[in-house]
């Protein structure tokens, strides 16, 4: 009896207890606890390889192996390094990607991708680096906007559209004041100030003009022509790319394209955007 309870005061046991009783809990903890971790990383990472399987097929060819974008005088692929889950969503969930022509902007057709294989393309895609994620049905759903938010809707949709008031108002800042503001192929300078602006672009301005699609969705738009630049309304940029293929928009990772067509003495009389051929109705 002496020699036992000798043993079980010996300075040791109570260590080999505590270690004992430590591993019993942490495997324990790895057998109940993170499983359902484990099965979402391992489901968030077999996405991200379907969809890159799914890219290399279909996307690669202009926007590079690892979406980094091809630019070249036969493609014309942008970077899709940064663009986001939501642009890939959209542009494939409606058939305008992949693209078959390289040279212009493709418009909507059926879709060739289930909605798994979509999703994971934007998985992949977004896996390259942060971007707008996919919005949830909450964040589109108007029912969840308040009436300030409608309002402000309204007002913002009343101020751009082309039917309404022609061109929205971009203000020019200089230090801590306005100076000025555009509006279409027009600039303002704030009373008692001057201001230089870039020379015209006679050229550009030959293309220049109010296109009209006949769907209700689109109705119009304006090209216009200010300080050597051609802008989509006021404040857009369309960015020349080649001879007659237009970016819109400053982001360099952006698909969306612009071209003109059907020349007439030298002006065109269709407006290609977004897939939507654009007849030119000047008023």
């Amino acid at each position: 009896m002496r020699f036992l309870s000798s043993r079980r005061r010996h300075p040791a046991a109570k260590f080999l207890l505590l270690v004992a009783g430590l591993f019993v809990m942490g495997a324990s903890w790895a057998v109940l606890a993170p499983s359902q971790k484990v099965s979402a990383d391992t489901n968030t990472t077999q996405q991200i390889a379907e969809g890159k399987a799914l890219f290399r097929v279909g996307c690669a060819s202009c926007h590079g192996m690892n979406g980094e974008g091809q630019i070249s005088e036969h493609i014309q692929g942008p970077s899709l390094v940064g663009t986001g889950a939501a642009a890939v969503e959209f542009q494939v969930s409606t058939g305008r990607m992949p693209m078959s022509r390289p040279d212009e902007q493709a418009p909507a057709k059926p879709n060739r991708y289930t909605e798994e294989e979509v999703l994971a393309l934007a998985a992949f895609v977004q896996s390259l680096a942060p971007g707008p994620e996919i919005p949830t049905e909450d964040q589109v759903n108007p029912g969840n906007l308040s009436a300030e938010d409608l309002a402000r809707g309204g007002e913002l949709f009343r101020t751009t559209h082309p039917d309404f008031n022609g061109f929205s108002l971009m203000f020019i800042k200089g230090g801590d004041a306005m100076v000025g503001a555009y509006s279409g192929a027009q600039a303002f300078v704030r009373d008692g100030l001057t201001m230089t602006l870039p020379k015209s672009d006679p050229a550009l301005a030959r293309l220049a003009g109010r296109y009209v699609n006949d769907s209700p969705w689109w109705g119009a738009v304006s090209v216009v022509e200010r300080g050597g630049a051609l802008w989509l309304g006021t404040e857009t940029p369309l960015v020349r790319v080649s001879d007659n293929l237009w970016r819109v928009g400053e982001e360099t990772w952006t698909p969306e394209r612009a071209s003109f067509g059907d020349f007439l003495n030298g002006r065109p009389q269709t407006f290609i955007f977004s897939g939507e051929r654009f007849a030119r109705h000047d008023i």
